[in-house]
C-alpha cells in the first residue's frame, strides 16, 4: 500500500466505511530515521478473525508486525495479532516498520470497519526491538520505554504457561533512576499478597548480583505510580502466568535519568516506603 514517513495515521482499506474485500494481503512500510523513535499504537482495531483460519494456509494471523534493520539487512517478525492490536516501540536505529493486514473468509465483514494505525513520535526509546529476549535487557539510555511481554493484550492460551523478562538499567553514575508507570495491571496471586506463582514485577536497587538492595515487589495490590531510587542501576523481574480468562495487560513504564534528591530514602518521596 506504499511507503510513508513517521509520523503518520494508516487507515485499513475502506476505512471507516467498509472492511477491505477477501482473500487480500496489505503491507505498508513506516519509515523511521536514525535518532527517531515512535510508538506504534491502533486507536480502532475492529477486524475479522475466526479460531477456523489457522487451518488456512496464510490466514493463520489477521495483522502481522515487521521490521526491516538496513544495517543487517535482515526483516524480524515482532507481532502477530488476531483479535487484539500489536504495540510497538522503536528504538532511535533506523528500521522500516511494516504492517501486514491479510483478510480471508469474510462472514461478519459487513459488521466490522477495520484499523486505523498511529505511528507517533515519543522521547523515549525501547531498550531492545526483540519482543522475546532471552536473556536480561540491557538499558543505557538516559530515558527509556519499557513494556511487559506482548502489552497490552498478553496471549490467553488453552493452557496457563509462565513467562519470565528482566531488564538492567544504566545510567551515568552521577545520576538516579526514576521509574514512571504509565499503565499497571497484575493481578495478585491472591488477595494482598505479590509473587510470582500468578504474576510480580520485582525491583532492585544496584544490579541483578549480590550488591543490589532490594527496592519491592509490585502487583495491583500494591501498585506504584512512580518510584525514585537512590541508584544509577535499577534490575527489573517479570515473571507472570498467563492464562486463557484472567490475565492483566501486564506493565508499561518509562524510566528517566535524575540528578539525585537530597530526600530520605526510607520515604522515597512518599511514593515508596522501602526500610
Amino acid at each position: 500500500m506504499g511507503k510513508f514517513p513517521a509520523p503518520v495515521e494508516i487507515p485499513s482499506p475502506g476505512f471507516p466505511l467498509s472492511y477491505p474485500e477477501p482473500w487480500r494481503k496489505f503491507t505498508w512500510s513506516i519509515i523511521v530515521p536514525k535518532g527517531n523513535v515512535i510508538e506504534l499504537v491502533f486507536p480502532v482495531y475492529d477486524v475479522v478473525y475466526w479460531g477456523a483460519y489457522s487451518t488456512l494456509d496464510g490466514c493463520e494471523n489477521v495483522v502481522t508486525l515487521s521490521y526491516l534493520s538496513p544495517d543487517e539487512n535482515t526483516t524480524y517478525v515482532v507481532g502477530k495479532r488476531n483479535k487484539n492490536p500489536p504495540y510497538f516501540v522503536s528504538d532511535g536505529s533506523e528500521i522500516f516498520l511494516n504492517i501486514t493486514m491479510t483478510t480471508c473468509v469474510l462472514s461478519d465483514a459487513n459488521k466490522k470497519v477495520g484499523f486505523k494505525a498511529l505511528a507517533r513520535t515519543i522521547e523515549c526509546p525501547a531498550c531492545t526491538l526483540n519482543p522475546y529476549p532471552e536473556t536480561t535487557v540491557q538499558c543505557t539510555s538516559q530515558c527509556g520505554t519499557i513494556a511487559s511481554f506482548r502489552y497490552p493484550y498478553p496471549e490467553h492460551t488453552d493452557e496457563a504457561f509462565f513467562y519470565n523478562q528482566s531488564w538492567l538499567i544504566r545510567v551515568p553514575e552521577n545520576m538516579v533512576v526514576t521509574l514512571l508507570f504509565n499503565d499497571f495491571d497484575v493481578k495478585c496471586a491472591r488477595e494482598n499478597v505479590c509473587d510470582s506463582s500468578e504474576g510480580a514485577l520485582t525491583v532492585y536497587e544496584g544490579g541483578n548480583d549480590s550488591s543490589s538492595s532490594f527496592l519491592g515487589v509490585f502487583c495491583n495490590y500494591n501498585s506504584q505510580g512512580e518510584i525514585q531510587t537512590q541508584s544509577n542501576v535499577v534490575y527489573l523481574q517479570y515473571s507472570v502466568k498467563l492464562k486463557l480468562v484472567g490475565s492483566g495487560r501486564g506493565f508499561h513504564l518509562t524510566y528517566r535519568s535524575e540528578f539525585p534528591k537530597d530526600k530520605d530514602k526510607s520515604k522515597n518521596n512518599g511514593f515508596l516506603n522501602v526500610k
